[in-house]
Order: C-alpha cells, then structure tokens, then sequence
C-alpha cells in the first residue's frame, strides 16, 4: 500500500458564462438563459483504503458544461407562472487512481476512468405557480404549487474501477411537489403546506456502512409532509 500523502493542495475553477434576460409584454414575461463551461483541476477526493481508513488527495480535473433557461410570467394580476431547466454533464478529464497497490504488479488502484460522470443528475426542471388576491386592506392571501423534476443518472464509477458496485449503478430519476396557501396579515405571514404531495419514495443515494462492511445503506425523499408556518415580523 502507498504511503497517504501529507498534505493535499487547494483545488483550481475556472467558470465561463454567457447569458441573457429580456422581459417582454410590458414587464410581464421575462425570459432567461445562459451556458456555461467550468474547468475544475487538482479536485480533493476522499481516496479509500481496504483497511476501512481514508485520506484527502489530489485526483485530477473535471470539465462541467451546460445551460439553463427559464420563463416568468404574469398572464393575469396575481398569477405568476414559471418554468426552468437545466442541464449540466460533469466528466472526468483523466483515469484517477487510488493509494492501493497491487503487490503483484505494483499498479495503483483505478478509480474512476477518463470520460466517467460526476454523479449528479444532468436533467432539471422546476414548474411553479403563485397566485395572490386581496382579502381587505393591504392584507394578501395567497395558494402556491411547486414540482421539481431530477432525471436519473449513472454512478461514478464504472468497470474496470474498484470501487464500482452493480448495486448503486444508477439512481432514479425524483418527482417532488409541494403546495402551500397563506396570508400576510400586516407583520404575521401564516401559512399551511403539504411537502411531497405524492409520497413518493424515489431512492436519491446509495452508500455502504465502510469499505471493508458488505452492509448498504440509502437515502430517499422524506415522505409527504404537512405543516403549519407562523412569522412576526418586528
């Protein structure tokens, strides 16, 4: 096994991005896109070791490349409507070995091989939708819904990596939507929401317990939620 090294050197991005924002029908669209490149070297990265132990090291560059657009609108006083998305592909520049070596043969360990995926989802879209009303004075009422969309993605690691494990292949894509109704009655905001209106339970991760334990863990959305939202403002 290699020796960990002593110390690790800071990280390096440089982030490059074009964009515009127009707002059309006298103020009630506005309309928003840019794209994007990052350039991220000498990236820190927890290296494992069999034994169960780890350490903080250097292991290569990443390219992330991508855009976003969206569109706000006001059809009607009161209604605002809004939809977003994004894509983003995070790759790995280089193969990024570990610290373990063969005894063998002396070759270090690979972890995560030229072209591999950051493990993030590449597709997003949000859909929202606020409307307001007067309910006497300068005090509002307001019902609002959300849905946020994650596409599912590829784990980091692939074969031949070591690290790879067919269980945490690939993550689901998520499906999320909440609602929430309230009022501003003069300093108080009051307000009611349901979080994950579906209950859906869509897995969002994979781990294990530690290198060296066959236990699995995951984690996965909370389940619908309901709540009360009470602030004063002084």
């Amino acid at each position: 096994m290699t020796e960990a090294p002593a110390t690790y050197e800071s990280d390096t991005v440089w982030s490059y991005e074009v964009g515009t924002k127009n707002k059309l029908l006298d103020n009630r669209v506005t309309l928003s896109a840019s794209g994007y490149y990052i350039d991220w070297s000498n990236i820190q990265r927890q290296v494992s070791l069999q034994c169960g132990f780890f350490f903080i090291a250097n292991t290569g560059s990443a390219t992330s490349k991508g855009f976003d657009a969206s569109i706000d609108a006001e059809p009607v006083d009161g209604l605002r409507l809004s939809v977003s998305t994004a894509y983003n592909k995070a790759t790995y520049n280089e193969d990024i070995f570990g610290g373990i070596v063969d005894p063998a043969t002396g070759a270090r360990a690979l972890l995560l091989s030229k072209g591999d995926r950051i493990g993030v989802a590449p597709w997003t879209v949000h859909l929202g939708g606020e409307y307001r009303f007067n309910i006497g004075g300068s005090d509002e009422a307001f019902l609002r819904a959300d849905y946020d969309y994650r596409s599912s993605f590829q784990g980091a690691a692939k074969p031949p990596a070591v690290n790879f494990d067919p269980l945490f292949e690939r993550i689901p894509s998520t499906h999320f939507v909440s609602l929430r109704a309230g009022a501003d009655l003069d300093r108080w905001n009051l307000s009611v929401f349901v979080d994950n209106v579906t209950n859906t339970k869509k897995v969002t991760g994979y781990g294990h317990t530690s290198v060296v334990a066959p236990l699995v863990v995951h984690t996965q959305q909370r389940p619908r939620t309901i709540g009360i939202t009470a602030s004063y403002r002084l």
